[in-house]
């Protein structure tokens, strides 16, 4: 999968520009102008098929939601991949690392991992980032959704930003 860093220094300098500001409006809070929080959709569509790519870019995310105080629950698609992120988010830089949980793990913390089947589900309904193939629940204020070129993660992509559409979320989309 490579590290953080090594895909971080892949890009270019003007892309590593463009992702850090897009990133770091990325996290803070919508607020209606009556300062009533407002319900958001973001898409982050990402240059590559792979679906690991998500990964770089979801640790950045994390980072600003911890910089920020904000909780962030991970949905996953499946148990595989919640054990994966778990070991990548400990790993992910070689001087650093992102405390979260397991939701399974009944730990708080302000960053949980679960997937659809978790019986554990986070009090907190900040942010949902979705790596599922499922749409995210609805009543997260805040959902983020990590898109390859992969095609069918692009057809379901469709899907998922219609149906939050639909449902009076705010969309944004931001090509990384």
């Amino acid at each position: 999968l490579g590290s953080f860093r090594h895909c971080w220094h892949s890009l270019d300098l003007r892309s590593q520009k463009r992702l850090y500001w897009t990133l770091c409006t990325a996290v803070g809070a919508a607020h209606s102008q009556s300062g009533i929080k407002a319900v958001r959709a973001d898409f982050y569509q990402l240059n590559s098929a792979d679906p690991a790519s998500r990964y770089p870019v979801l640790c950045r995310l994390l980072e600003k939601a911890e910089a920020a105080s904000q909780a962030v629950y991970i949905l996953c698609q499946d148990e595989a991949e919640v054990a994966h992120l778990d070991q990548y988010l400990w790993a992910f830089k070689p001087d650093a690392f992102i405390a979260h949980a397991c939701a399974d793990q009944r730990i708080d913390s302000s960053i949980i991992l679960g997937h659809p089947d978790s019986v554990v589900v986070p009090k907190h309904k900040d942010i949902c980032i979705n790596l599922c193939s499922d749409l995210a629940p609805k009543e997260y204020e805040r959902i983020i959704e990590l898109v390859t070129q992969e095609h069918t993660m692009l057809i379901t992509t469709r899907e998922h930003f219609r149906a939050y559409q639909e449902s009076g979320r705010t969309m944004q989309y931001h090509k990384l």
